[in-house]
């Protein structure tokens, strides 16, 4: 489900940076790539997740650390009611509490050790998303291989941001959203997971039905499998988000809407002196 977590992250990104006051292109670009790469992260509790593979020993070994972590808090906090499982995959990072905290910890981060550190969340964030969505790839004239849009997207907007003020400005001035993207990132995925058939406890630790670790989800009917054998995710969600993805760039419905507008004042105009 890696390409559809980044995707929805990168949609869901786009709609809420606007809420956060960035309206300038640029920004909203590079918040969404942000958060398209953060909502792979709470898949690195799981060996073979495409964000557990992405950076080779260095995302395989965070995923080491996490397993183990979340196994121990969830001895630590299972209720009676909760299964006797592992406690790895799906477990505390696919939970609102460990994307608030994430968040926070960067936030202070980027507040006390400053731009480098916000730089390097950047780019772990960007490769995360390259590596999942890096197949939509677009030739560059005069260069021997092809760069992807989400490349495109945060160098692009990275140059443009950098060009009107300078590198140390404009890590400053993004140390105060990097915390809130990687969260919304975070939060993005745990709400992919949940329409699953395995389901999301997000809400730990609330206790629900007793269960600390409860598995949030929509009604049996309703829901679907993922990878190769998940026919609604692969045909009908990972499509939407890709053309919603599309859609809610800035700038792109105004101009879909006055060609449309133009097309339909030309057919009309040609009808009419027929």
């Amino acid at each position: 489900m890696g390409r559809s977590h980044a995707a929805s992250g990168w949609c869901i990104g786009l709609v809420a940076a606007p809420l956060l006051g960035l309206v300038h292109a640029p920004a909203v670009l590079l918040f969404a790539v942000t958060t398209a790469g953060f909502a792979l992260l709470p898949d690195l509790d799981c060996d073979g997740s495409r964000a557990s593979r992405s950076l080779g020993w260095f995302t395989g070994g965070i995923s080491t650390g996490l397993q183990w972590l979340s196994a121990r808090v969830y001895r630590w906090t299972r209720t009676p009611h909760d299964s006797h499982r592992q406690g790895t995959h799906r477990h505390l990072s696919h939970t609102v509490v460990f994307a608030l905290v994430l968040g926070g910890t960067v936030t202070v981060g980027a507040a006390t050790i400053g731009r480098w550190f916000v730089l390097a969340v950047l780019i772990f964030g960007v490769l995360l998303a390259e590596d999942a969505l890096g197949k939509w790839k677009v030739p560059v004239p005069f260069v021997r291989a092809d760069v992807s849009l989400v490349a495109l997207a945060a160098i692009g907007s990275a140059v443009v941001l950098v060009a009107t003020t300078s590198l140390a400005t404009t890590l400053v001035a993004v140390g105060w959203w990097i915390g809130p993207a990687v969260a919304i990132g975070c939060v993005t995925h745990c709400l992919g997971d949940s329409p699953t058939r395995s389901g999301c406890p997000f809400l730990w630790p609330i206790p629900i039905r007793g269960r600390a670790w409860y598995e949030i989800s929509l009604p049996r009917r309703f829901r679907f499998t993922t990878g190769r054998e998940g026919g609604f995710e692969l045909r009908v969600a990972y499509p939407a988000f890709l053309v919603a993805g599309v859609l809610l760039v800035p700038g792109v419905w105004s101009v879909l809407v006055a060609v449309v507008d133009h097309l339909v004042v030309a057919t009309a105009t040609a009808s009419t002196t027929r």
